[in-house]
């Protein structure tokens, strides 16, 4: 088949009308693939968007239901409040974050001297959160139970837990004075004219403070109780970590029980203070007395069951 040949078929095959109505289906063919296939991932986007678990309550309505458990209660068996919706307000003891998930430690008991290291709530929220370390902050959420993790000290330790959505950032306010000066009880001039004389009056806290908003006399100090520092328990011998005390006495109650020898002894960092504990063999039972502030940890010498509960007197 010679050149002009083959050039009068190819004429004829594009000629051809069914040629170009082959042509057209496979484009629109493509085109309609090329549709469905963005709506699919438009549709799969917007599932992965939906709230779930905690987060899709509704948040107002979680409010109205959640009550403040007692924690000693929830620590003793946690299991009757399981499930149930409960809000804890405290300070963040530490917090850990990676993406849109976190989990924290939340200290719950707020006492005069600040936040108690001995009620703790495990915390696990499902939405970032801008809050650090020291924040006081709010979570609403289901109690599920219990959490036990092992302390840099290397013990177990159980704590109630709770899941939340979100964390809500208290507002800081600014300390109260004894200067500032009630709009209800502070003594008026009988005249806009006519100088006020030099009164007093006592403030909700105990103190003594004239009309002009100066302090006459402080408010009385709280008188001292003991005050739970930590709680340490373990099998065999080893070092708890350091706690400060504040007051000048200070006791630590113990138990063991096994049929070993079990020796105890708090002292300070640098050797300066002292405190002798316990020193038997076989189980027993005690609270010793020590009367030195500062920092300390206590040394267990036993391969026995052992319970050790600091407390603080100031």
């Amino acid at each position: 088949m010679d050149t002009q040949e083959i050039s009068k078929k190819k004429r004829e095959f594009y000629n051809n009308p069914w040629f170009w109505i082959i042509v057209a289906l496979v484009i629109v063919v493509a085109i309609s693939a090329s549709n469905n296939s963005g709506s699919s991932a438009t549709s799969s986007t917007g599932t992965q968007n939906t709230p779930t678990g905690i987060c899709a309550a509704d948040p107002q309505a979680l409010k109205k239901e959640a009550f403040v458990p007692d924690y000693k209660q929830l620590v003793k068996d946690p299991s009757p409040s399981q499930g149930t919706v409960a809000t804890f307000t405290g300070q963040i003891v530490q917090i850990e974050q990676s993406g849109n998930e976190g989990i924290m430690r939340l200290s719950v008991t707020k006492e005069s001297y600040g936040w108690s290291l001995s009620d703790i709530v495990y915390v696990t929220y499902h939405q970032a959160t801008n809050a650090v370390q020291g924040d006081v902050v709010s979570v609403t959420g289901k109690l599920t139970g219990s959490q036990t993790y092992t302390s840099q000290a290397n013990f177990q330790i159980t704590i109630p837990s709770i899941d939340v959505c979100t964390v809500d950032t208290q507002p800081t306010t600014p300390a109260q004075t004894t200067t500032s000066k009630p709009k209800t009880t502070a003594p008026a001039p009988s005249t806009p004219s006519t100088p006020t004389s030099q009164q007093t009056y006592t403030t909700p806290s105990g103190a003594t403070v004239n009309n002009s908003g100066g302090v006459v006399t402080p408010p009385p100090a709280p008188p001292a109780s003991w005050h739970t520092v930590q709680t340490f328990s373990g099998q065999t011998q080893k070092n708890t970590p350091q706690f400060t005390i504040q007051g000048s006495q200070w006791r630590i109650t113990w138990q063991e029980t096994g049929d070993g020898y079990f020796g105890a002894n708090a002292q300070s960092p640098d050797g300066s203070n002292y405190c002798s504990i316990a020193n038997l063999v076989g189980p027993g039972s005690d609270s010793t007395y020590c009367y030195t502030s500062g920092a300390y940890y206590v040394s267990v010498n036993t391969a026995n069951s052992w319970t050790i509960t600091v407390e603080d007197y100031y």
